[in-house]
């Protein structure tokens, strides 16, 4: 990896400045991102689990479909497909792991209340209207 030339550093400060001051809550997450600088670190070892489950999961459910079926080849079948799939559920948490930062302190600067998808804004304001506020609110 090549060292950056002075004027490079430069321009990096002034964009990390820009990102604090322009959006001090996305700047805050991204700083506070998993891993040692915002890197993110996969456990191999919940990879390797993850795989095996896998393969495992799989194996139990070929060999479930391919014996007589009966009520137990079916419960076998079915216990190697939660096998599978609680190995795949390692693997995701494991490659994207929840961050450490406060999802809730992400809308505070813009003094908007969170409500989910199933609720109705109270304001009457449509979508694109409240995202035109957000945008002048960061650029003000």
């Amino acid at each position: 990896m090549m060292a950056l030339s002075e004027r490079e550093q430069e321009v990096l400060r002034d964009l990390e400045e820009q990102l604090s001051a322009g959006a001090p809550d996305l700047a805050q997450a991204m700083s506070a991102g998993p891993g040692p600088r915002g890197r993110l670190r996969v456990s191999a070892r919940a990879v390797g689990i993850g795989v095996a489950l896998i393969l495992v999961g799989m194996a139990i459910l070929v060999g479930a479909v391919a014996v007589k079926h009966t009520a137990l080849s079916i419960a076998v079948g079915v216990a190697g497909f939660v096998t599978a799939v609680y190995g795949v559920s390692m693997i995701v948490g494991a490659v994207f792991p929840s961050t450490s930062y406060d999802s809730s302190a992400l809308g505070k600067s813009s003094g908007h209340k969170k409500t989910g998808p199933w609720k109705k804004k109270s304001s009457g304001s449509s979508f694109m209207d409240r995202q035109n506020q957000r945008w002048q609110d960061r650029h003000r």
